[in-house]
Order: structure tokens, then sequence, then C-alpha cells
């Protein structure tokens, strides 16, 4: 069987759910993936899978693909990835499979895999990739069993455990943006003792009212209206599949995904001083000054929520974020998974005993200025060489971090390098055909400084159309 190259990507597999994805796709995934684990001495494994239109047909096709290979299915049915990546790490099985394309539009699905509790991720996919092309899987004499599971009241009663009790009644807006996020988050919101306004919190895989994703402003509009009108001390939204949250304050300000760790790693300082916590490399240079001040270790890593994780065991990190709104903690007995509902959840919580308005608490943070997150049109057989050649040129230059293209740091130039503090961005993104520009600077003189150095090396090496904020 062919398949396209762009469906897999590094994290996971995703495409257009008609014109790249079928249902013989996914029985063929299921047959690959059930080979991969029995040849790893595993025999079961979670199935989930969220709202959108094809993942019921698609979720059947894959475990049909897993039975047929001899693998035991526990099918959990509709929820999201955080109650997946729960099952894994509370049932028999330390294997699963959501059935999801995130916070991708409509028109996409996909999935992701969890293998003995770690992310299967990479070099792992294109060998599913390679295996499928080359059929080189075969069907068990004995073919596996499903059994179907509720662990919904379950993943709640964890997660209630894990959180201190909201001690006066906080008022939350939450925005489910028509995802699975209700599934397991209405209740646990509840049972923490809030008063909680919902938004589209009945998933819809058409996804009606906005795409499920936190990190674009135009998707917060009705959040930040509903919180102005009922006066509610905060709002979120959480994507596609719940595993990525975002806030607003009670004013309509965005905490970005860099803005929540800083918060979160307070108090998780407070409980374990010394802690690593882990960010990547778009974070803003603010988070890891306020990690440092706060008695922390911070580490800057990749992008990505699979590698994050995989760093987090490295390290024994207790906090991980990234800009996206991927929240991860292993802190209080939790797992270390990215799980939007739980970090929604704990910052309801530290709102209510800081004593303290969101707001407050965001003016807390260092404030530097900083561009948008910016993606830039480039071709994927182009912009390996592009970052390359950039950070060749900035290394003998500055000091540069170049573990994820190439985060120039401006603060401390080479010879007679102009300096600016602050650092610039490019890096190559692993989902999609672009490159992925961030800038940011102490005043607006250094921001300007290293938007100008940014778009000079942008314009050399490269054909992409260069936005405004790079201007």
């Amino acid at each position: 069987m062919q398949v396209s190259d762009a469906i897999f990507r590094s994290y996971d597999i995703r495409g257009l759910s008609t014109a790249q994805l079928s249902p013989e796709l996914y029985e063929a995934i299921g047959r690959a993936f059930g080979k991969v684990l029995r040849d790893a001495g595993e025999s079961n494994v979670v199935v989930g899978r969220d709202a959108r239109v094809t993942s019921p047909e698609y979720a059947s096709s894959l475990i049909s693909g897993l039975v047929s290979s001899g693998i035991d299915v526990i099918s959990i049915g509709l929820v999201n990835s955080p109650i997946l990546y729960f099952a894994t790490c509370t049932t028999t099985s330390p294997n699963g499979i959501m059935v999801t394309a995130s916070h991708n539009p409509r028109e996409y699905n996909g999935c992701k895999f969890v293998m003995q509790k770690k992310p299967f991720f990479g070099e792992q996919l294109r060998h599913i990739k390679k295996m499928i092309e080359e059929e080189s899987y075969d069907s068990s004499a004995q073919p596996g069993k499903v059994t179907q599971l509720n662990i919904i009241p379950e993943y709640i009663d964890n997660a209630i455990k894990n959180l201190k009790p909201i001690t006066y009644p906080l008022t939350v807006v939450v925005d489910y943006g028509s995802g699975v996020g209700a599934i397991g988050g209405k209740g646990l919101y509840h049972a923490m003792g809030m008063e909680v306004t919902s938004l589209f919190e009945e998933p819809d895989g058409l996804f009606p009212y906005h795409v499920a994703d936190p990190t674009i402003p135009d998707n917060l509009v009705s959040l930040i209206d509903t919180v102005r009108e009922t006066g509610a001390d905060l709002g979120m939204a959480l994507d596609g599949d719940a595993d990525r949250v975002g806030a607003v304050t009670k004013t309509g300000r965005i905490l970005w995904g860099d803005q929540l760790v800083a918060l979160f790693s307070r108090e998780v300082l407070k409980e374990a001083p010394g802690a690593t916590i882990i960010t990547e490399v778009k974070a803003s240079q603010a988070l890891t000054d306020d990690v440092i001040a706060h008695g922390g270790n911070p580490v800057i890593w990749k992008t990505g929520h699979s590698l994050i994780k995989t760093k987090m065991r490295e390290t024994g990190a207790l906090l991980a974020g990234e800009m996206s709104g991927h929240i991860f903690f292993a802190d209080r007995k939790n797992f270390g998974y990215d799980d939007g509902i739980y970090a929604g959840a704990r910052l309801c919580e530290l709102v209510a005993s800081s004593g303290k308005t969101l707001d407050e608490l965001l003016d807390t943070i260092p404030q530097y200025i900083a561009t948008p997150e910016i993606r830039l049109h480039c071709d994927d057989s182009e912009k390996t060489d592009i970052v390359h050649k950039i950070t060749q040129h900035f290394a003998g230059l500055y000091d540069v971090i170049d573990i994820d293209g190439v985060r120039v740091l401006f603060g401390s130039p080479k010879n007679d390098s102009e300096k600016y503090e602050g650092w610039g961005l490019v890096r190559q993104s692993n989902t999609e055909p672009a490159l992925i520009v961030r800038a940011e600077g102490k005043t607006e003189h250094d921001l300007e400084g290293i938007r100008k150095l940014l778009k000079e090396q942008l314009g050399l090496h490269s054909q992409v159309e260069i936005k405004t904020e790079l201007d």
C-alpha cells in the first residue's frame, strides 16, 4: 500500500480525512503497530477516539487491524488524549493509540501513539510507514479480543487527589471548542466546587463555532466576551483533543504557554525547591529568568510534545511546557503527560490560593517585547538547508542554541558584532512546510535590531515571503 509521506509527521500521523486517510490505511496501521507490539513482548493496547466525523469508522478499522495481529484491545471510546494517556499509565496496558487530529480543522484526522508508557514517534513512525508500504506484517493464528472500559470516573478521581481544594467560589468560563474536553473536564471542574460557565461543550466534529486551537487569538473571542459579560475570575480554552490549554484574565488579557509555565513553576518550586523545569526554544527569556529567580533549574529543549516528554524522563523534571499550551506535570504523583484539562484545574487552584487576580499574577512575570510566532511558508525540500545556512552565519557572530533550529543570543556578541539584549529564532516546522520565526528584546530598540538582522538572513538565504511582523 502506498501512503503519503506528508501524513507521517514527527510526532504523529495526521492528514486530510478523505484525501490522505482511509479505513484501509487505519487497518494497516493497526496491523503494523500490532506487530511492533508483539515483537516487543506486548499483548494489548488502549484505543480511544475524538469526535471528528471520520473517527468512529477509523477507530473501528484500527481496532480490526490490531485484533487481526493478535493484540487485545481495551476500547475506551469517545475520550480525549489526556484520558487515553491516563489509561496507559493505570490499566493493564502501557500502550495506546488515540484517533485524533488534535487542534487541526475539521477536514483532518490522524492518530497519536504510546508504547510502554513512552511516546512513539520519529523513526518509529517512519518504520510503521515502511511496514505498511511493504505489507511486512502478518495475521496471528489467535486473534485478539476487544473489551470496553469506562475510565472517565477514575481519571476525574485521580485528578482531584492531585489538586488542592478551592476555598472560595471561583467563577470560571471554559470554552471546549466543540472538542472532547468536556468529557472528563466538565466533571472535574464541577467537582472542584467552582462556578463554571461552559461554552461549546458538546463534541461536534464539524467544529461549527471556531477551530479548537487556543493559540489563535481569534478563537478566544467568545471566551473573552463571556468572561467580561459574566464577570468571571478567568477563562480557559481547550484544543480539539484537550491536551493543550489557553487562558484569559477577567479583563481579557491572553496568557501564553510560557507565562502559564512561569506561574506553575513557582508553585512547583515551593513544594520541590531546585526542581528542573523544561521549556522550549520558542519560549520567552522571561520564563528562564523567572525560574532562576525562584530557585529552579531551567532547561531549554526542542519543540514537540513527544520530545519534551522524553526529556522529562531523562532529567527528572517536574514540570514542562510549550508556547502551544502543552503543559506537563510530573509532581504530586502526576504522570508527566500533557493534559490541558488538568493544567486548567491547576490554574484555578493557583488563582484561588493566591489571593490575587489572574491579572495581578500576570503582572508579576517579567515583561519583554516579542513578536508572535511567525510561520513563513517554505518548501519541505528547502527548509533544512535554509536553517543550516542561517545557523552557520550567526554561530560565527553570537552564542547560539542549535538543538532545534537556531536561537541566536544577540546579547552575547563575538568580535565586534552588534549587541542587542534579546534573542531570535529560526527553525523548521516539524508538521508543515514552513519556517518558524520569533524574536524578543528587552526594549523596542533591541527588538527592532534583532528583527532587522533576522530579516536580512532570511532574505539572503531563502525566497520565503517575509511577513510584516519582521518589518
